[in-house]
């Protein structure tokens, strides 16, 4: 009964794209009116029930334009704060009925306190003291509640795509592949009888997708091989860096390399498969004739014993230096392995720039046990000394410069670029100058005039291309004409009476949000289209025959006069002002 007295088009936002419309038929509306479901006669503009309590005000309809969003009343005095979505009972971002964005301790803002802040002294960013973290969506918390995680600046029920948890915050992910356990072979699946499978097969495979740490073992028995019918499917494993038990096949026929398992780098051997050469083994391979490259080449530990066997067509085993990989206690078997003089022969020998003495998994400067030089990410390089945009990180890696150096760097950071590729601020390499600077012509970031607002495109305090992108305040003239100079002022403007002085001759003025300009919603000194000026948000010009008296008042001429300054007959002005004549000074009715 109540809902149908709201114009629900104050309710909507400005930007909101959609309209409103309320349709009520006559019997309704008379069943209401039978039942006194009636507005106050206070409420004025509608009401959500009765009772003066629930008088709606309207916020956004009869606001001045020069009002950014909401209002408390229609002059540009009575806007709200910007922040404000739903009206307000004062001036200032405190007094908001809602916020439009984020609610800070009772203060609407258009962003919760940023975790860091910009330190000129120290030309980086610098962790903020009194950062805050958005809570669904709506209010700032130092803390995020104990059901959510920090992802960035947000407290969320769980972390985005190629991040994890790590205690109460979300971590970016190594190279974008998450941490994620599985249980291996001899755990799942089973049988219709009950019994533990331990191998895996062609559907068992997708239970893998994305694992990186492997509980348990991996088998692929001869019932695998026959199963796993595409060697694609195996692609499953790609994400695998760690095998906590041991890793067993026999009898391969369908995959002459291993490259599904390219980054394993551990195989630790908590768990040991019973081998008839090793005893008790952590690696076993016993692959048949279709084998000829295992392509391990991130593996960097094997926790016990090794024991390649009937593997006729495999090559490069027997180049590994097994203490490099295994421990001293351990043994590394190959048996019936192809002869890797033959190898040789084939061409499938140890890269150049792999060290010989420690041999390599397979073809190529990223299977190498250990490199003969440098290494860059994962591939050996044939030279002595790092390449380009690299620097020697001193454990025989070459580390990539920061991607804002150009020709070189000596060390980490964008601080050790040996010059840049885009700008520099202080030290440091940027890809852009810091919102409150510019750049210069030789590229470095110089801090913009105190009077610009957003940020510069130069050093002047003009508004405009090589100043400010705009104002704290500007200038502006009658015909709302903007002037290039920024007016010295170095902080927000409030619409308030407080500023009654800021203008000197001229009045404040706020250009309209929807004013189709650049500057919508700034603030502006703006000139009269005559000599006279009201107050702080309007400007007075008295029509002719009346004259300024005070800030907002025009009152008569003297009857003598035909326009005036004043009340009386000697503020007529010149000769020409006077109705009948002058004399001494003043208009007279006749000439004595």
């Amino acid at each position: 009964c109540y809902a149908f007295t709201i114009d629900w088009q104050d309710v909507l936002n400005t930007e909101a794209q959609y309209t409103a419309s309320m349709v009520m038929d006559a019997s309704s509306m008379s069943r209401c009116n039978s039942q006194g479901k009636n507005c106050s006669s206070q409420c004025a503009d509608g009401c959500w029930d009765s009772g003066t309590s629930s008088c709606y005000n309207l916020t956004r309809l009869t606001c001045s334009p020069h009002c950014g969003h909401r209002c408390r009343g229609n002059s540009t005095a009575s806007c709200c704060d910007d922040e404000c979505a739903a009206g307000c009972t004062g001036s200032g971002p405190d007094h908001c009925l809602a916020c439009r964005n984020y609610d800070d301790d009772g203060i609407c803002v258009s962003q919760c306190p940023p975790l860091t802040l910009y330190d000129p002294s120290l030309f980086r960013d610098v962790p903020n003291p009194k950062a805050k973290y958005t809570s669904d969506g709506l209010i700032c918390v130092s803390k995020c509640p104990d059901n959510r995680v920090l992802d960035g600046n947000a407290c969320v029920p769980s972390c985005s795509s190629g991040k994890t948890a790590n205690g109460s915050a979300c971590v970016v992910c190594e190279n974008g592949i998450c941490p994620k356990v599985c249980n291996g072979s001899g755990e799942i699946p089973r049988s219709a009888a009950g019994q533990i499978l331990d191998f895996e097969t062609n559907s068992t495979l997708d239970r893998y997708q994305g694992c990186t740490h492997i509980q348990g073992y991996l088998k692929f028995s001869s019932i695998s091989w026959s199963t796993i019918v595409d060697a694609a499917r195996l692609d499953v494993f790609k994400d695998v860096k760690i095998i906590d038990g041991y890793l067993y096949t026999t009898r391969n026929n369908l995959t002459s390399t291993w490259d599904f398992l390219g980054n394993l780098e551990e195989i630790r051997g908590s768990s040991l498969y019973i081998s008839g050469t090793a005893g008790y083994a952590v690696f076993s391979i016993s692959s048949g004739s279709v084998l000829e490259s295992l392509n391990l080449g991130s593996v960097k530990r094997i926790g016990g014993n090794v024991a390649i066997v009937r593997s006729s067509q495999l090559c490069y085993v027997t180049t590994i230096n097994a203490s490099l990989l295994i421990p001293s206690t351990s043994a590394w078997y190959n048996i019936y392995t192809k002869n890797q003089t033959v190898c040789d022969i084939e061409g499938m020998f140890c890269d150049v720039a792999c060290d010989q003495d420690a041999g390599c998994w397979g073809a190529g400067p990223k299977q190498c046990v250990r490199c003969r030089y440098k290494k860059v990410d994962d591939t050996c390089i044939n030279n002595i000394s790092c390449p380009a945009l690299t620097y020697d990180s001193g454990d025989g890696g070459c580390t990539p410069c920061h991607a804002q150096c150009i020709v070189g760097c000596t060390g980490e950071g964008a601080g050790a670029c040996t010059s840049c590729k885009s700008y520099k601020d202080g030290p440091y390499c940027v890809a852009a100058c810091p919102p409150t600077k510019h750049p210069s012509d030789s590229g470095a970031c110089v801090t913009c005039s105190a009077l610009c607002k957003g940020g510069c495109t130069g050093g002047l305090s003009v508004l405009g291309k090589g100043g400010c992108n705009a104002c704290y305040l500007g200038q502006m003239d009658a015909d709302g004409v903007v002037e290039a100079q920024c007016l010295d002022q170095t902080s927000d403007i409030a619409p308030t009476a407080d500023n009654s002085a800021i203008c000197s001759d001229r009045y404040l003025y706020r250009e309209p949000i929807d004013s189709g300009s650049d500057h919508g919603g700034n603030w502006f000194c703006r000139s009269c289209s005559g000599t006279l000026r009201s107050d702080i948000l309007s400007c007075l010009n008295c029509s002719a025959g009346t004259y300024q008296d005070g800030e907002s008042t025009c009152l008569p001429c003297n009857s003598l006069c035909t326009g005036c300054t004043g009340p009386g007959s000697h503020q007529c002005g010149d000769a020409g002002a006077c109705k009948h004549a002058q004399h001494d000074g003043r208009c007279v009715a006749s000439c004595p």
